[in-house]
């Protein structure tokens, strides 16, 4: 789910440094209202980036994905959530990979 532009004004908000958010290309991203908020959120120390627009080799949740679908997992982990779930964080907390991304925390919920 993209970030809408709510997010980055509540952040914009709670900062307590400069910081930086680098966004791919979505169509939440680009809105007119983010494009008109940027200037804002700038003042407050929040600066808005974009990925060029074709640029998966930048987007890490890209070559996280690409690991995942190409080389990590079976057809068979498909056919349940659960399995699908456990063997994805397998996967990643057995790679090389582990260490190298760091994504802001977010909760994942199975139905």
């Amino acid at each position: 789910m993209p970030l809408s532009w709510s997010q980055l004004e509540a952040l914009s908000f709670s900062l307590q440094r400069q910081t930086v958010v680098v966004l791919d290309n979505a169509p939440a991203h680009v809105a007119k209202r983010v494009q008109e908020r940027r200037g804002f959120w700038q003042q407050r120390g929040l600066w808005v980036f974009y990925l060029p627009p074709y640029s998966p080799h930048l987007n890490i949740v890209e070559v996280l994905w690409r690991k995942l679908k190409y080389q990590w997992l079976q057809p068979q982990d498909y056919l349940e959530t659960q399995t699908l779930f456990i063997k994805c964080i397998r996967r990643w907390l057995l790679s090389e990979h582990c260490s190298t991304f760091t994504f802001a925390p977010f909760r994942i919920g199975l139905n």
